[in-house]
C-alpha cells in the first residue's frame, strides 16, 4: 500500500474553524513608496508583508481567512479559504484597485463589508484585521460589532511624519484616524 493522503476539507478542529477577515486598502496612495524598514517599499508591500508575517504565526489549519479590499467601495475578494497561496497572491501586490471607480478611500465601508460577512459565523470565533494608511471617518455610521468578532486590530502602513504627493495632496499614515477607528471599534492599533 502506497501513502496516502488526508483531505484538508474533512479536517474540522475541535469547536469549528477560526475566521480572519482583512479588511485590505487598495486604494493608490498604497503604491506610495515611504514603508519598511528602509522606507522603500510601497505601502502595499509592506502591508503585505506584515499579513504574511501574522498568517505564519497561526495555526492555518484551523483558520479560514476572508479578504476584504476597499477603496471607492468594498469588495470580498477572498471569502473563507484555507488555500494559503490564493491569499499570498492576493497580499503580494495584486492590483485590486481596478476592481473600483476612481473616487476617495472608503475605509469605513471595508468594515462594513467585514462586519457582514462575520454576522453569521459562530460568537468569538473571528478576528478582524485592518491594514490601511488612514483616511476621514465619519462621526457616526460605525457598524455594530458582530458576536462573532471577538478581536480588532488596526495597522497602519507608510511613514507618519513625511508624506507623499498624491491626487493633489500630501499622504501620509494618518496615525490620529487609525488610533481612533481601533477605539471606536474596541480594538488594538
Amino acid at each position: 500500500i502506497g501513502p496516502q493522503s488526508v483531505r484538508r476539507e474533512e479536517f474540522v478542529p475541535a469547536g469549528g474553524f477560526r475566521h480572519l477577515v482583512i479588511a485590505l486598502d487598495v486604494s493608490p496612495s498604497m503604491q506610495l513608496a515611504d514603508a519598511g524598514l528602509n522606507g522603500k517599499q510601497t505601502r502595499a508591500l509592506r502591508a503585505g508583508e506584515v499579513l504574511m508575517s501574522l498568517l505564519q504565526r497561526t495555526a492555518l489549519d484551523q483558520v479560514h481567512v476572508s479578504i476584504i479590499a476597499f477603496y471607492s467601495g468594498a469588495k470580498p475578494v477572498v471569502v473563507d479559504t484555507a488555500d494559503m497561496e490564493v491569499v499570498r497572491n492576493c497580499l503580494n501586490d495584486l492590483p485590486l484597485d481596478i476592481a473600483f471607480n476612481v473616487g476617495q478611500t472608503e475605509l469605513l465601508e471595508g468594515v462594513r463589508q467585514s462586519v457582514e460577512l462575520a454576522k453569521t459565523w459562530q460568537p468569538d470565533s473571528a478576528t478582524l484585521v485592518i491594514v490601511s494608511d488612514g483616511d476621514t471617518l465619519p462621526d457616526s455610521g460605525m457598524p455594530q460589532m458582530p458576536r462573532s468578532i471577538h478581536r480588532t486590530l488596526v495597522v497602519g502602513v507608510g511613514d507618519a511624519l513625511a508624506g507623499k504627493y498624491i491626487d493633489g495632496h500630501q499622504s501620509r499614515q494618518d496615525a490620529t484616524t487609525l488610533r481612533q477607528l481601533a477605539a471606536r471599534l474596541k480594538g488594538d492599533y
